[in-house]
């Protein structure tokens, strides 16, 4: 309970500086490319936001630092074929954020551990693996066959055009959405202690693509698409 509540403290604040642009006042862009090899993309950061799609040719990425007096530093590194991007320059005592656009092929891996923000991913059939304290997470033409969502206080929104094996996603308060193709058949288990439970898809027990939602306060949601 300590934790979500810092973490409301923090996003509430993080969402008053992204609302008013004149909070922060200097504004720096990079852009760069990365080598071949890398099979996953590892993000961590404390307020960030992060897009990740599909593309063709180099992984490249944009990003975009919002802050107010010296520039926070960011940086990167490609080691045994993981590209970590991280912003330890950008903490919650600094007045900044950060936005990451990158382009990957699709079959490249998300990992993302951040503290606030927005992580969005679209066309992507590599493995996502994504914690959130507070903020939003949404996958677009998802074709990931393993997904691992975790969010303290926000809403997830979960989009497949491909069936998947395993879709985990946990968060204490907050909406969750999935959609869903209607191939299956899927092994649909939900928990909320408070809120709106709605299973749309039919669920057969043992089947060979999962689906676990917990919810704590707030709203579930599973569907066809």
């Amino acid at each position: 309970m300590r934790r979500i509540a810092a973490v409301v403290l923090l996003v509430a604040a993080l969402g008053l500086i992204s609302g008013c642009d004149w909070l922060l006042r200097d504004k720096t862009e990079k852009h760069y490319e990365v080598g071949g090899g890398v099979h996953t993309v590892s993000v961590t950061g404390t307020a960030v936001d992060l897009d990740v799609v599909a593309g063709k040719g180099p992984i490249s990425v944009d990003e975009i630092i919002r802050y107010n007096g010296d520039v926070p530093e960011t940086g990167h590194q490609v080691r045994g074929g993981v590209l970590t991007l991280d912003s330890d320059g950008c903490t919650a005592g600094k007045a900044c954020r950060v936005r990451y656009r990158v382009t990957v092929p699709a079959t490249v891996a998300v990992q993302a551990d951040l503290d606030a923000g927005t992580i969005e991913t679209t066309g992507l059939s590599g493995r996502l693996a994504l914690r959130l304290g507070a903020g939003q997470v949404t996958a677009h033409r998802a074709l990931s066959r393993s997904a691992d969502v975790r969010v303290d206080v926000g809403d997830v929104d979960l989009r497949y055009a491909a069936v998947p094996d395993r879709v985990a996603v946990t968060s204490s308060t907050g909406a969750v959405e999935v959609t869903l193709p209607g191939q299956g058949p899927y092994a649909v288990t939900t928990r909320i202690d408070v809120g709106q439970n709605t299973v749309k898809v039919p669920s057969v027990p043992g089947a060979a693509h999962a689906v676990d939602v917990r919810v704590d306060v707030g709203q579930i949601t599973v569907s066809p698409a």
